[in-house]
């Protein structure tokens, strides 16, 4: 049914243009009833949507606008074959840039329009009885007016459901194969939603197109539309999966055909570049040789669609509601503090750090009591603190913690350093317990002033079994020498005998003990840390 008028020379070889014509006539069965259809099969979402061709639903706002373009390019979607199996590729390339814009009103309605601008389009020139599409210089293609409503669920939530109508008036042109040449309507019911990070979404619907006849051999109906996204959403930012959109005609010669079903696969991803922007870009093969359906497409969208919930903070509660919207904080209901840190006593500790969270506290360096009442800033929480008034040490005696006479001391008494309460380790290890921290500065305190003193530490374990002590002990000892050194204590003044010393039945100690003893110069022991 179909020539190319390259081919046309070859098949009529005549040296006349009026013999040449009357060849094609008789090789050329006229084709009845118009130029031609609107080829393009992609359908662009709303603006603001997550998906290329389906739509995410995000249905929030009230006058929420979004704007933003679509370029389409699609590699051979219209091909016609002829009776000898030869093809006719009409369209090779098709190339658009869908404008548009939508409008959100109520949280509920969206309105939206778009224009497919033809920027350029090329393939095989038919030669037909009446006059074949007339590709070249650029154009525009049918125009779009929407609208969705949405019926249940809320953005974010497993399933949102609404239902759109659409109408596509013949702005564009048929014989460039931009426009049907009437007023088409689409009604469809849409349901997409999030999972845990999965999102969806699934339409389906019916498009009323009443061409009447053949269209370049065709005869277009009504038809049948779905469409099928799924992927993973990733931070609110990133978007990225698979796309199915298809339709098939359900009246006309042609319906239920392969060449009446056109069928594409997209796989494209969606980022958010700043609070307000985003990109996108997809690229799929078409699935049967239906009409319209290119046997590659490649997308690409910019988008100026302001978010309704930018939340940096991730705290679940959007800026424009945060009162601390750098902050990962919690609802409270409250303008000035929603989305802050809950901090009931107003103490500037969050409860989730306050060790008193319904009592305002002070700071202290531990954890367990940062955020509780200390009038005397001693670190020692005056719910526990034997002196609260009087600024102390903290003390593992009930009837001293907090106060003056719980300050660790140390002093020389005859052969022996005497503190104020033994040197702790980490039980049943080599490891000084912080809380021994305030005594062993009370000894280098004395050993600073005291200069020519001399000191050996022993270390006694009975915590242990006996196989491991005298290597425990030895290590504790050490560990208090290393201390001791680090802290300005020169090491030729700290030594540790390198053997240690079993005590005797009636010395045998209850509990595990470090002693510092006062040694003379001459005495043979040996320093282990010069």
């Amino acid at each position: 049914m179909l020539r190319t008028c390259r081919r046309a020379p070859f098949a009529c070889p005549s040296l006349t243009v009026t013999s040449w014509a009357l060849c094609l006539a008789l090789a050329t069965p006229a084709l009845a009833d118009g130029p031609g259809f609107a080829v393009d099969r992609f359908d662009p979402a709303e603006r603001g949507s997550d998906w290329f061709a389906n739509n995410s639903l995000d249905l929030r706002g009230d006058l929420r606008p979004a704007v933003g373009v679509t370029y389409d390019w699609g590699y051979k979607s219209l091909v016609i074959p002829d009776s000898a199996g030869r093809e006719t590729v009409v369209l090779r390339d098709q190339m658009f840039v869908h404008t548009g814009g939508a409008l959100i009103l109520r949280d509920r309605l969206r309105l939206g329009v778009s224009l497919p601008v033809l920027l350029h389009e090329g393939g095989d020139e038919l030669v037909l009885a009446n006059g074949g599409p007339a590709l070249g210089s650029p154009g525009i293609g049918d125009a779009r007016v929407s609208s969705d409503l949405r019926l249940f669920g809320e953005f974010g939530g497993p399933a949102t459901g609404a239902l759109g109508v659409r109408a596509y008036f013949p702005t564009g042109d048929q014989a460039r194969l931009t426009s049907d040449g009437t007023l088409r309507l689409l009604a469809d019911a849409t349901v997409a939603g999030y999972i845990e990070g999965f999102v969806y979404s699934v339409h389906a619907g019916f498009h009323v197109r009443p061409l009447d006849g053949e269209q370049l051999g065709r005869t277009p109906g009504s038809e049948l539309v779905f469409g099928l996204a799924t992927g993973v959403k990733v931070n609110d930012m990133f978007v990225l999966g698979p796309e199915l959109t298809g339709s098939t005609a359900v009246v006309g010669a042609d319906a239920f055909t392969a060449r009446s079903t056109p069928l594409e696969l997209l796989f494209g991803f969606h980022v958010t570049l700043s609070d307000h922007w985003r990109m996108g870009s997809a690229i799929g093969p078409g699935l049967t040789p239906g009409d319209g359906a290119a046997v590659m497409r490649v997308l690409a969208c910019l988008e100026f669609a302001p978010d309704y919930c930018v939340d940096k903070d991730g705290d679940g509660i959007c800026k424009s509601q945060d009162a601390c919207p750098d902050v990962d904080g919690v609802p409270t209901g409250d303008p000035k503090t929603n989305g802050c840190l809950l901090d009931r006593d107003r103490d500037g500790f969050a409860d989730k750090d306050d060790a008193c969270p319904d009592k305002a506290g002070v700071k202290s360096g531990d954890p367990k009591t940062t955020g509780c009442p200390d009038r005397d800033h001693d670190g020692v929480p005056d719910e526990s603190d034997a002196c609260p008034d009087e600024a102390g040490v903290s003390s593992k005696d009930a009837k001293t913690t907090g106060c003056q006479e719980a300050v660790a001391k140390a002093s020389i008494e005859g052969p022996q350093v005497q503190t104020s309460e033994p040197i702790a380790f980490l039980r049943g290890t080599a490891e000084l317990d912080p809380a021994t921290t305030p005594l062993l500065e009370a000894v280098v305190a004395l050993l600073t002033t005291e200069s020519k003193v001399i000191v050996a530490v022993d270390a006694q374990v009975v915590s242990v079994p006996a196989p491991e002590r005298s290597a425990l002990a030895e290590k504790r000892a050490l560990a208090v020498q290393a201390w001791l050194v680090a802290h300005g204590i020169a090491a030729s003044r700290v030594r540790v005998s390198p053997i240690q010393r079993e005590p005797s039945q009636s010395e045998q100690p209850t509990e595990d003990r470090v002693e510092l003893r006062v040694v003379e110069q001459e005495e043979p022991v040996t320093p282990l840390l010069d």
